[in-house]
């Protein structure tokens, strides 16, 4: 593998005509293996559970599944060097890094209808696929199984055409119509956003068992201090709701000991009511939710004393901001169910167990 630089150009050549030939077959017939019903439940389902792709998608796989993956696509520089005995690191490298980057790209999620692609006297139909190719096999599950080839599916019958509806359109890219205001509460959260760690969206919530508290809490804050001497904010998720509502997760640079100490309680509260601000200011949003700590009793009555400090600033004058709780939300979600029992309308009163948060509107 470190061989002269001599043999770059036909080990480059060697690989290609091996990904052609043995890689897009093999991963074929794999893909199909590992849509058995027994095998889609222990291990590719987990990348299924993505409907509406990303191209962070095409990294998430089940950790045993990746071993079918390099056993798939370890021939493409490993057969070339069984066959020649020599093979560039380079080629290997370029290889790996391409075979990322195609493969994001047919998790885009996005419509390219272009003749070339389209046309059915087209050899690219058949040679190379299309976002909307792959956007199929997520959708109907048992069709387009090829991986950057789609005559393996015209060869054996799984072909299908997919098309991206026009009413799948983007929504503006300024629109924000409710914001989550998070926080850090453990190496946990660093660990499982989604936009630093793309198994974070469909794997369970880790926690660091081993580490005292102490520990964990002081690195956090060491964290957070280095973080707001350049933001105040760090923004997470974008999301959308019914095709129309667009939300977003946005976390003040806060950790768990900023809740746990009261003398940071005025500072926590202070970074609440500027994300509010800036955020309505940037992007007209009205509607924010405050996340677990953020609206803890001790810290400011449950969103009350937020609430009080908007009324306190002009800005917020008229500008029809609301805010709510999650335990609001859950109080709500459940009066919506109980209204559905029999003889419901026969209550007299109903009484909630726990904090039910308090609502505002300015």
């Amino acid at each position: 593998f470190f061989s002269d630089a001599s043999v770059i150009g036909p080990s480059a050549y060697r690989a290609f005509i091996s990904h052609i030939l043995l890689v897009e077959p093999l991963y074929y017939f794999a893909h199909r293996w590992l849509h058995i019903p027994e095998n889609m439940k222990s291990m590719h389902g987990f990348h299924h559970l993505s409907i509406s792709t990303l191209p962070s998608t095409s990294l998430v796989q089940n950790f045993h599944e990746h071993f079918v993956y390099i056993a798939v696509f370890g021939p493409a520089f490993l057969a070339p060097f069984l066959l020649f005995w020599e093979m560039h690191w380079t080629i290997i490298g370029a290889y790996l890094v391409l075979f990322d980057l195609i493969n994001a790209y047919g998790h885009m999620n996005i419509k390219y209808r272009h003749p070339i692609f389209t046309s059915k006297y087209s050899p690219f139909q058949y040679l190379f696929y299309t976002p909307e190719f792959h956007l199929g096999h997520h959708a109907f599950f048992r069709a387009n199984y090829a991986l950057f080839m789609p005559i393996w599916d015209h060869m054996f019958g799984t072909w299908r055409t997919y098309k991206k509806t026009d009413s799948d359109r983007l929504l503006p890219a300024k629109q924000q119509d409710f914001v989550f205001i998070g926080h850090n509460a453990g190496l946990a959260h660093f660990s499982t956003c989604p936009e630093w760690d793309v198994y974070a969206a469909y794997g369970p919530f880790r926690t660091y068992k081993y580490l005292p508290y102490q520990v964990e809490f002081l690195f956090c804050a060491m964290v957070g201090f280095f973080c707001r001497m350049i933001m105040s904010a760090y923004t997470c998720s974008r999301y959308m709701i019914n095709d129309r509502l667009i939300g977003r997760v946005i976390c003040i640079c806060r950790t768990p000991i900023d809740y746990i100490k009261p003398s940071r309680y005025r500072l926590v509260n202070k970074d609440i009511v500027k994300l509010i601000k800036d955020q309505n200011k940037a992007y007209g949003t009205k509607c924010f939710g405050l996340g677990n700590l953020n609206k803890m009793k001790q810290v400011n009555d449950g969103g009350k004393l937020i609430s009080e400090m908007v009324k306190a600033d002009p800005y917020f004058k008229d500008k029809g901001v609301k805010v709510w709780t999650g335990d609001t939300m859950t109080a709500a979600s459940v009066y919506h169910q109980l209204i559905d029992l029999p003889d419901f309308d026969k209550l007299e009163s109903i009484f909630f167990v726990g904090a039910n948060g308090k609502n505002w509107q300015r």
